[in-house]
């Protein structure tokens, strides 16, 4: 009876020490109080592998009771989301986005967008494993949005990521004019913004409101014309001391 004891003391020891020259020994039951001392714990110069690896773990369901004792899941999370999508747009325009993961366990998924504009998709699923979803968007004002997303089943994958790119509107269909003719003077401001004042300008353009409009521009008695400032950004052409000839996209 004796020596059975002692084989199974022998047995269900992971790690022991003593005085030297003391026979006296004892037996010690360690559970850890967090998730965090999981395996940290047991780690020791003499004990290098994993708590998982070790022969009590493996020939008992200790280690069992501690992970549900501790609510520690077997389970793998989603491989980092791919997001595929326009990266460059027009503002207040809607664009479609195609998002989708596997998970190793072949759980049910649920994703997350931030949209990197104040909003967000909130968590939409559950779909399958390798399943594409398709969501839409609308970025109101210009700039550039690092979209990012994610997926979960019981646990959050890492984030996947994707640059869009929304500069100022050029859409056609919105103002500008083209001007060709000749000038008596121009003036820039410290931005490098210009205006000038017509000799004998031709200019067409079109409005959102007004559609298209014909106008010859003569008129200044040498004042600058009401149209203020010009940025560089928003003409396209030629500008001289003398002439101009270049479209402006207001």
């Amino acid at each position: 009876m004796k020596r059975n004891l002692l084989n199974s003391y022998e047995n269900a020891v992971v790690e022991s020490d003593h005085l030297d020259n003391d026979p006296v020994g004892g037996l010690s039951i360690y559970i850890p109080r967090r998730k965090a001392d999981y395996d940290h714990n047991f780690r020791t110069d003499e004990l290098t592998s994993s708590y998982d690896e070790t022969s009590f773990a493996i020939d008992s369901n200790w280690n069992e009771f501690i992970k549900e004792f501790l609510q520690i899941s077997e389970n793998s999370p989603p491989d980092r989301p791919i997001i595929n999508g326009p990266s460059r747009g027009s503002p207040e325009t809607e664009y479609e986005y195609i998002i989708s993961t596997t998970d190793s366990d072949n759980d049910e998924i649920y994703f997350y967008v931030d949209w990197d504009d104040g909003t967000t998709s909130g968590w939409i699923g559950p779909h399958q494993s390798g399943e594409e979803i398709t969501l839409e968007h609308i970025w109101v004002e210009q700039g550039t949005y690092d979209v990012r997303v994610k997926a979960k089943d019981s646990d959050e994958s890492e984030w996947g990521t994707l640059s869009v790119r929304m500069p100022k509107i050029t859409n056609i269909a919105s103002s500008w004019s083209f001007l060709i003719g000749k000038i008596s003077d121009i003036e820039k401001d410290p931005n490098q913004r210009f205006r000038f004042i017509p000799i004998k300008m031709l200019e067409l353009s079109y409005d959102i409101e007004y559609g298209y409009l014909f106008n010859i521009r003569d008129d200044t008695n040498g004042l600058y014309p009401c149209c203020g400032y010009i940025d560089p950004s928003e003409f396209k052409g030629l500008i001289t001391n003398s002439i101009i000839c270049g479209l402006w996209k207001i």
